[in-house]
């Protein structure tokens, strides 16, 4: 069965510098209903203004990924100890494990729009990393990109976790189709950008659909954006 997770089951973050939409309790924002999908922890959706941003602070035992929207994402951290930029559709991500320090700040003139995903390791006290890397656009238009997955899978980024990310850009009028294969029983889907349809469900920007079939996805009257966690 397909269910959809509205934007009025989710909490906010306002601040004079940020905007987050957090998908799971997270902060000031806190549901003993809505704390976590599986392994997937956190799902905050950030704009953050020109010049501002998250300064450096401490994560462990932890899998960070970063995946931006729209604008630029300067990191830094304790193991590279130099700056990164990152883009559109492009992703950044460490395994905290037993310790780092970072900050992701946006250093451009335009608002910045990302979408940070924890995912609880599979074990504690691990190597900490960090890395990054800059995907193609047209890897995502109208299929399934694969992302993410374990050190046993076959994205370019492994997780110390069963995980796989997908994103996809679907065109208007397009429909997709998503098969669980059996090893992975159920997803996770976050609409970034537009609307259509799950399983013939309306879903809109911002909002999720999860459950424990194969589904599909139409893009009725706008593209769409997604990411899809399968566990």
């Amino acid at each position: 069965m397909v269910k959809i997770k509205k934007i009025e089951d989710m909490g906010w973050t306002r601040t004079g510098w940020l905007e987050a939409l957090h998908h799971f309790s997270f902060g000031d924002y806190n549901d003993a209903t809505n704390v976590s999908y599986g392994p997937l922890r956190v799902l905050n959706d950030d704009v953050v203004k020109p010049g501002k941003g998250f300064e450096s602070h401490p994560h462990r035992d932890m899998e960070i990924i970063s995946y931006v929207i729209d604008g630029k994402l300067t990191h830094w951290d304790s193991i590279l100890t130099e700056e990164k930029t990152v883009s559109r559709g492009s992703i950044q991500y460490m395994s905290a494990g037993s310790g780092i320090i970072h900050s992701e700040i946006n250093k451009e003139e335009n608002d910045l729009r990302f979408v940070q995903m924890w995912i609880f390791p599979n074990a504690e006290g691990l190597n900490p990393l960090y890395n990054q890397i800059d995907f193609p656009w047209e890897a995502r238009i109208n299929k399934w990109f694969l992302m993410v997955s374990s050190h046993d899978g076959n994205a370019p980024v492994k997780l110390y976790q069963d995980v796989e990310i997908y994103a996809l850009y679907l065109e208007k009028g397009k429909k997709i189709r998503f098969p669980l294969n059996g090893l992975k029983n159920s997803f996770y889907l976050a609409v970034l950008e537009g609307s259509g349809r799950v399983n013939g469900i309306s879903i809109k920007e911002r909002e999720d659909a999860y459950g424990d079939e194969s589904f599909e996805l139409e893009a009725e009257q706008q593209d769409m954006h997604v990411l899809l966690f399968v566990v």
